[in-house]
């Protein structure tokens, strides 16, 4: 087991470790005085981590929003699509509509042409009888050469009436089914002209909520871009102030009679777990799509799996940080800090306790910028991120 190289008594190592707490201004163990600038630098890290987790709850809101739009932009866009293959078609069926009404009334008018052209010849032939009708009759009945024959001449023109009169009455029935066949056509025709008005109106429609959920979506991907620009700021800031705080503690660490000297192993901060989902170095960032550099390694856990300290040392935060969550630091002496975050709840631990190798600081979560329940383990030398295997292999 790789211990810490003590150059006095635990006594002794006790009480320098409560001198030099004094330079990390931990306010639940040291009364820090109220001009001390790591103080002053610690205070707005602080509220810059707040800052930051505003403009992440903010960004991760819009992401949201803008998965929504997108959803319901998808939606309307296949309603509008399917909404003009069916204007298309009806379209197509007005036009045939109105082309059987048309030839529904030139037939209807056919046979009104047909109607009166045999209601003249009959009415024709009606004025020659009534006028002639004496004259004729003398004659069929003079003419005819027998009583049987006058009988034959007879009938004859009784059945020339009769088909006459059976013809304008067949045409008359044509008629009367021609404007029922018209009417149904031209019923079908307001029907087909009807529907095709709603399909259009529901297009408006669509369209219109369409134009108002891309300028939503454009709008909140503005946003995004703004609290993005915001964070991007706040980071900066916090980066520089981390790097004061570092000068200020590397100050603090002089005093300090312990000094770690490695032999190249870390303790594994999860017991039973060795994957390691993302490496040390540049990736695209899982939330934000960015090219990023990712400053560790990700280890996925169960939620709630316990963190061990991966090595003796001095907490120097425990608390919300930024894109990180819940997060512990532990200072372990020559510039080395160990950062474990996206915790689901601290181990117990504040800033200014001392740990040991393997202790327990925290439970897996998914806490800050996080896809699932994972640690994250980073290392730090004076500040600077370095590749973790180093001290773990």
């Amino acid at each position: 087991m790789i211990l810490n190289k003590i150059h006095k008594n635990r006594w002794l190592l006790i009480i320098t470790l409560l001198i030099s707490l004094a330079f990390l201004a931990s306010s639940a163990h040291v009364q820090a005085n109220s001009d001390s600038p790591l103080l002053t630098y610690q205070q707005r890290q602080q509220q810059l981590n707040e800052e930051m987790q505003e403009r992440q709850r903010e960004i991760e809101e819009l992401e949201g929003k803008k998965a929504t739009f997108s959803a319901e932009l998808a939606i309307i866009d296949s309603q509008i699509h399917r909404l003009e293959l069916d204007i298309a078609e009806a379209n197509i069926q007005v036009e045939i509509a109105q082309e059987q009404v048309d030839a529904s009334t030139e037939a209807l008018n056919a046979i009104e042409t047909r109607l009166a052209e045999r209601n003249e010849d009959f009415r024709s032939r009606l004025r020659s009888i009534y006028l002639n009708g004496e004259i004729s009759l003398l004659d069929v009945f003079f003419n005819a050469k027998s009583y049987s024959d006058l009988l034959m001449r007879m009938e004859m023109l009784m059945r020339i009436m009769q088909r006459d009169a059976q013809l304008v009455q067949g045409i008359k029935d044509d008629r009367a089914a021609a404007e029922i066949e018209k009417q149904t056509l031209e019923q079908r025709y307001e029907d087909l002209a009807a529907l095709l008005q709603s399909k259009k109106d529901a297009a408006q429609e669509l369209n219109q909520t369409q134009d108002i959920k891309m300028a939503l979506l454009a709008k909140t991907e503005t946003d995004k871009a703004t609290a993005l620009a915001s964070l991007e700021a706040l980071e900066n800031e916090s980066s520089s102030i981390g790097e004061e705080i570092r000068k200020l503690q590397e100050a603090a660490q002089r005093v300090m009679v312990f000094d770690l000297n490695y032999d190249g192993v870390f303790l594994w901060p999860l017991a039973g777990y060795s994957v390691v989902s993302s490496d040390f170095g540049m990736r695209p960032h899982p939330i934000l799509g960015e090219s990023r550099m990712h400053t560790g390694i990700d280890i996925p856990a169960s939620s709630g799996t316990p963190i061990r300290s991966a090595e003796a040392g001095v907490v120097i935060l425990a608390q919300w940080y930024s894109a990180y969550g819940n997060a512990v630091i532990v200072d372990h002496g020559s510039g080395i800090t160990t950062l474990y975050g996206h915790m689901s709840a601290f181990g117990g631990f504040f800033a200014g306790d001392v740990v040991e190798r393997g202790d327990h600081l925290g439970y897996v979560g998914s806490t800050g910028l996080s896809t699932g329940p994972h640690l994250h383990f980073e290392i730090r030398a004076y500040g600077d991120p370095v590749n973790p295997w180093n001290f773990l292999r």
